[in-house]
């Protein structure tokens, strides 16, 4: 069983920005919410999709700006050990309260979070 130290902020702002971009993917009104109320992103003549990316791209940036990790690679961790990692929360048939993910998912966040 693989487990990592990291601090809870730093997962959190290598991993949110790519599970935003995943889940908008499904329902952007969520994430264009975001854009829009928190980092004044204009709406007006855009997609819903295109307002919620450019929300997004906005978090990762204030993070990246903040001085926080934007990789998994700054805490060490690669891609030949994404497999285990997915593989632990999926002992119970699907993973999230917001949007329920599976195996591919997961791992799909991993892979963008590299």
């Amino acid at each position: 069983m693989l487990y990592y130290d990291i601090p809870h902020g730093g997962g959190l702002a290598i991993l949110f920005p790519n599970w935003l971009e995943h889940v908008l993917k499904e329902d952007p009104s969520c994430v264009k919410q975001l854009a829009v109320n928190v980092f004044g992103i204009d709406p007006e003549g855009k997609r819903n999709e295109e307002t919620a990316m450019e929300g997004a791209k906005a978090l990762y940036t204030f993070w990246n700006n903040l001085g926080a990790p934007n990789c998994l690679r700054d805490y060490h961790i690669d891609d030949r050990e994404f497999a285990a990692i997915v593989e632990k929360p999926f002992v119970k048939p699907g993973v999230g309260t917001y949007k329920e993910l599976d195996y591919a998912s997961a791992r799909d966040i991993l892979e963008r979070s590299k």
